[in-house]
């Protein structure tokens, strides 16, 4: 997949591999995702693409979700917070 700067018109470059994506809903962390960021070489834009199939934990899952919860605690420079993911747009 190439991943492209709007405004500058040239590739994104891996900036970080494996970031950790805190899905935030209404009620608080809701997921807990993989992805990758990529920054842009000419204005410095970053977005993150590559999300993993499945979250690495969900908040109904207890311990599981804590343990991870716990870790983007220890690691703040390679998590994002986000808010609950918008549905899918498919453009036809």
């Amino acid at each position: 997949m190439t991943l492209l700067c709007f405004s500058c018109e040239v590739q994104l470059h891996v900036h970080r591999l494996g970031v950790l994506v805190v899905q935030h809903a209404d009620i608080g962390p809701s997921a807990i995702w993989k992805a990758d960021e990529y920054r842009c070489p000419k204005c410095g834009n970053r977005i993150i693409a590559n999300f993993a199939t499945k979250p690495l934990a969900e908040c109904w899952q207890g311990q599981q979700f804590t343990a991870v919860m716990n870790v983007t605690r220890s690691t703040p420079g390679n998590v994002v917070h986000c808010r609950e993911f918008p549905d899918p747009v498919y453009f036809q």
